[in-house]
């Protein structure tokens, strides 16, 4: 991944994309109180967090997800352990999300079996990363497929 930023170089801020939403049938900017589609230009350039601000392509983000396909490994790089995947993707939530479609792990919401009786969003073990922009990525674990 090598098109993927905190905070944009400022040969790339031409690329970054206006977020819009439809409002009465008409695109306008899209505003939120915990959005600012101008952080990764004019951000202080000193929050790196782990779980959210990143900046990317859709074909870094591609690799990033094959990745956790691949349990670990991209184009036959090892980048983490099998046994850190299966952590990540593990109940952390147990008791506390009892009787749900999903549960979540260390970084992604896991769609279980009932869940996946249910239908409509993919088989057991479809994960999935709700971002502020409600983007959720469903990569199916048994049939190698990604949905974004």
């Amino acid at each position: 991944m090598d098109d993927t930023w905190f905070y944009l170089p400022s040969e790339k801020e031409e690329r970054l994309v206006t977020v819009l939403t439809k409002e009465d049938e008409e695109w306008v900017n899209f505003s939120h109180p915990a959005y600012n589609g101008n952080y990764p230009v004019k951000g202080a350039g000193t929050f790196y967090s782990g779980g959210s601000g990143m900046c990317s392509t859709a074909e870094d983000y591609a690799k990033f997800l094959q990745m956790y396909l691949n349990e670990g490994e991209y184009i036959g790089t090892r980048i983490l352990s099998r046994t850190t995947v299966k952590s990540i993707m593990l109940n952390q939530m147990v008791d506390l999300w009892e009787g749900r479609d999903s549960h979540y792990g260390l970084a992604f919401g896991v769609l279980n079996e009932r869940g996946e009786a249910k239908g409509g969003n993919g088989s057991a073990g479809t994960f999935n990363w709700g971002v502020i922009l409600i983007l959720s990525i469903l990569p199916m674990l048994k049939s190698s497929l990604s949905v974004f």
